[in-house]
């Protein structure tokens, strides 16, 4: 498992594969008010702007059980990694050096499970305008990776308002 804090600017970060993410390119996975996956990179959307998330990533070869309930909102998405590289990081900076290679060596078909609590506090945290130069870390994210072939992305739960705000209107 490894754990540690990455800014959110603007209110998003990112899981790097093969690349930054392309927003002239059609996302194959959308919608959802969590993730964003395009070919060679995955925007994880944030309640907190310009603040610091706590990230959590770990690494399993099978099928991880289920997440808890104290996760509000969850989804499932397959991703793609030619370059051998997955990594975490923030949008202006890439990847970040203290990330270490989540890639398996010779696996090419991921599927990323995640996992968000605390994204509503966040976002009525950043919207108070209280933030400050000390982190202020209300958000969590889980990310479980493992090798699975291609399939649909699978939504578990969408429970937060702030996913909801970024899912398109019904």
């Amino acid at each position: 498992m490894h754990e540690e804090l990455i800014m959110a600017e603007p209110a998003q970060f990112i899981v790097y594969g093969d690349g930054l993410p392309d927003h002239t390119e059609e996302p194959t996975v959308r919608g959802n008010g969590l993730v964003e996956a395009r070919r060679g990179a995955i925007t994880v959307f944030t309640g907190a702007q310009y603040d610091w998330v706590s990230v959590a990533v770990e690494q399993t070869d099978t099928t991880p059980s289920a997440p808890g309930q104290q996760w509000t909102d969850i989804v499932e998405v397959s991703f793609a990694v030619r370059n051998g590289k997955l990594r975490i990081g923030t949008v202006d900076l890439g990847p970040k050096p203290s990330s270490p290679n989540f890639a398996t060596p010779g696996v090419v078909d991921y599927r990323i499970r995640f996992a968000v609590r605390g994204r509503d506090e966040a976002w009525a945290y950043a919207s108070s305008g209280q933030g400050g130069t000390e982190p202020h870390v209300l958000e969590y994210h889980s990310l479980t990776i493992w090798p699975a072939p291609q399939s649909a992305p699978t939504v578990v739960r969408l429970s937060d308002a702030t996913g909801a705000a970024y899912r398109p209107p019904t």
